[in-house]
């Protein structure tokens, strides 16, 4: 028999082991250690481990939530394309990232059970982005390119990593409204115009109009702001303005100025160029896929090099066919569905964090990152944890809706 005391004390440890995945997953390629990976995956490893442990030692686990049987479908279909992918190897690396990401996922909804532990996971996301920003102006500061004239954090894709500080603006701003912690308020009103300038400093077209989508949380939530609020608000204005004159290169903008060029008459950096090639060999295999993965082998032929989709969707449409999209739009309507039940302010939210998720992956393969699955698991635990319990104080002072 174990007494509550222990039982009490393995959730701890896997919950702050979980806190840390969060965190380094934003930052993760900045330290990757020879034969084992990414910072991430140790992290990961550890909670999984820690995990499984206490749901044995224990006895008992929560029942699975809607959004953890779709996502189990999803990577349960990508499972089934080995008995017909053209590309074996790239087929089971994948299927064996949606199976980390599933226990991520699961790990969330199990020892996230309150809403005050989801805000804990969401901060070590905007702690761990904001590690990424501070690594992107370093870069800047010390001439270290990503690729010509673009900056990012060290071993990262100047897109990706735009994307990666886009989603967490909207939690930032979540965080800034809502925890009573005066520390926390401050770290979360600190990342909001890093993140900008970091964004503006990876030139990413994409990213950029990511951001902007995240950045309209505070005029979809300003009203809710009290007078003290206000004020910090245009504080951080004045700061972000700052920094962006400051730190922002010409090169940058001119970069970012082409974007309806791009959008209009360009190939988007031959990004059209592939979602062509993929639109031509999905007849091929319409309904099955070409194997989970398999999208950059498919259109080699057409195009003369592997390439990746570029497009979230068309990624999934090519290698799992018309049933993995099915499944996987059956994950985003889940997810829908779970907004839909949220209190109003959180509700904003995640529909600003779907928006902004959705517009980046417009333009980048995320069906499998890792960042897109902690949105997905936080969404979940989060619609689980306000289900169990009312709905907590919220920070009255902050958000001026309280004497």
């Amino acid at each position: 028999m174990h007494n509550a005391g222990d039982m009490r004390g393995l959730r701890r440890l896997t919950f702050a082991l979980l806190w840390v995945t969060l965190f380094v997953i934003p930052w993760e390629n900045v330290a990757k250690f020879e034969g084992v990976g990414t910072i991430s995956r140790l992290a990961g490893i550890a909670a999984a481990g820690a995990g499984l442990l206490t749901v044995l030692v224990q006895g008992e686990v929560r029942r699975p939530g809607p959004f953890l049987w779709a996502a189990a479908a999803f990577a349960g279909w990508n499972a089934l394309t080995l008995f017909w992918t053209i590309d074996v190897g790239l087929s089971l690396q994948q299927i064996f990232t949606y199976a980390q990401l599933l226990v991520l996922v699961w790990l969330m909804g199990e020892f996230a059970a309150s809403v005050v532990a989801v805000r804990a996971l969401m901060l070590a996301y905007v702690l761990g982005a904001a590690v990424s920003a501070a690594s992107t102006v370093r870069n800047y500061t010390s001439g270290r390119e990503t690729t010509y004239l673009r900056y990012a954090a060290f071993n990262f894709d100047s897109n990706d990593l735009g994307l990666i500080l886009a989603l967490g603006v909207p939690l930032a701003w979540y965080l800034l409204m809502e925890d009573g912690r005066r520390l926390v308020r401050w770290a979360a009103a600190a990342y909001l115009p890093l993140a900008l300038v970091g964004v503006l400093l990876t030139a990413s077209r994409g990213a950029f109009l990511a951001t902007v989508v995240a950045v309209s949380i505070v005029a979809w939530t300003f009203r809710r702001l009290g007078f003290r609020a206000r004020v910090l608000v245009g504080a951080l204005a004045v700061l972000t303005g700052a920094g962006v004159l400051t730190m922002v290169p010409a090169t940058s903008w001119r970069r970012l100025s082409t974007i309806r060029t791009e959008v209009g008459a360009g190939t988007m950096n031959q990004r059209t160029e592939i979602w062509e090639a993929g639109a031509d060999v999905f007849p091929e295999s319409p309904l099955l896929g070409v194997g989970s993965a398999a999208f950059r082998t498919a259109v080699e032929t057409r195009l003369g090099i592997p390439q990746a989709a570029h497009n979230a969707f068309l990624g999934v449409l090519v290698d799992a066919g018309i049933v993995g999209l099915a499944l996987f739009c059956t994950m985003l309507a889940v997810a829908m569905a779970l907004i839909r039940r949220f209190p109003p302010l959180e509700r904003t939210v995640w529909l600003v964090v779907g928006a902004t998720w959705l517009v980046g992956v417009m333009s980048l393969s995320w069906e499998y990152r890792k960042p897109t699955w902690v949105m997905f698991g936080l969404l979940a635990a989060h619609a689980a944890a306000l289900g169990r319990a009312p709905r907590p104080d919220r920070a009255a002072e902050f958000a001026g809706e309280r004497a």
